[in-house]
């Protein structure tokens, strides 16, 4: 299937792949870029996208890969690729309600979350880099 994209004309036309069976995107390219996903095979949700530039030095821009934990939910993010001024590793941490309770990077350690709820589930407050806020 195709599709266009044109805003101020500097995409062009794009050409879409869907999941075999599904209404999922596989990939999509245009002249220029070429953009893959990947999903977990039991659910709609995706565990990786990469962005390749296939003109000037064609090769990898950024590649985002996640893991999942038996609930579905992402317990970490890789990031890599020519484009990213820091690669590394988010992971992701949750209480046993399901919520967010923590996120570390593993290089970038000034950006790391950590996040307390009450009885309720409302957020109380968010700490980054040693400072929290309610």
């Amino acid at each position: 299937m195709s599709d266009a994209y044109n805003k101020s004309g500097s995409f062009g036309a794009l050409a879409y792949t869907y999941v075999t069976n599904s209404n999922l995107i596989a990939d999509y390219t245009n002249s220029k870029v070429k953009v893959e996903y990947a999903h977990h095979a039991n659910r709609d949700v995706v565990t990786s996208v990469t962005n390749q530039e296939l003109v000037g030095t064609p090769g990898t821009l950024s590649s985002f890969s996640y893991s999942l934990n038996t609930l579905g939910q992402r317990t970490s993010l890789t990031l890599s690729g020519t484009s990213l001024t820091t690669a590394g590793t988010w992971t992701y941490s949750y209480n046993d309600r399901g919520e967010l309770t923590g996120a570390d990077h593993s290089v970038e350690t000034t950006n790391d979350l950590e996040y307390l709820y009450d009885a309720i589930g409302n957020r109380d407050w968010t700490k980054k880099n040693g400072v929290t806020t309610n």
